[in-house]
C-alpha cells in the first residue's frame, strides 16, 4: 500500500486538535473500480480507502467516526462512513473503508 495515513477518533473537524491517534498507517486511495456505496443526500465525495488487514478503524458513531488524512500531512481530511473486511480468511485479506471527503482542503489540492 503506496501511502501513508493519521487517524484521529471522535468528534474530530478538520483541523483536528490533538495527535492523531494512529499515524503513518498504510494505505491505497482507490475510486471507481468497486461497487458503490450508497449514503443519503447531500454527501459529497464518496472514496475507498483500502488498508492493511485489523487496522484499527472506528465508524460507531456512538465512539465518534475516524477522521482520516491521507496522504499524511497532506491537509486532505476524509470522515470515515463505514469500513468492512474483503477477502476474510484468505491470504490476501484487506480492510475497505468508505469515506467523505471533508473540506476545507487546501489550495491548491496536494
Amino acid at each position: 500500500m503506496p501511502l501513508l495515513a493519521n487517524i484521529w477518533s471522535g468528534p474530530a473537524l478538520p483541523p483536528p486538535v490533538g495527535p492523531p491517534r494512529l499515524t503513518d498507517v498504510p494505505c491505497q486511495l482507490t475510486l471507481g473500480e468497486r461497487v458503490p456505496f450508497v449514503i443519503e443526500a447531500g454527501v459529497s465525495v464518496v472514496i475507498y480507502m483500502l488498508f492493511p488487514k485489523g487496522t484499527d478503524l472506528r465508524g460507531v458513531p456512538q465512539a465518534g467516526l475516524d477522521l482520516v488524512e491521507c496522504p499524511a500531512g497532506s491537509g486532505r481530511y476524509y470522515h470515515l462512513i463505514g469500513f468492512d473486511d474483503v477477502a476474510k480468511g484468505f491470504a490476501n485479506e484487506y480492510r475497505q473503508a468508505w469515506l467523505e471527503q471533508v473540506a476545507p482542503w487546501p489550495v491548491p489540492t496536494p
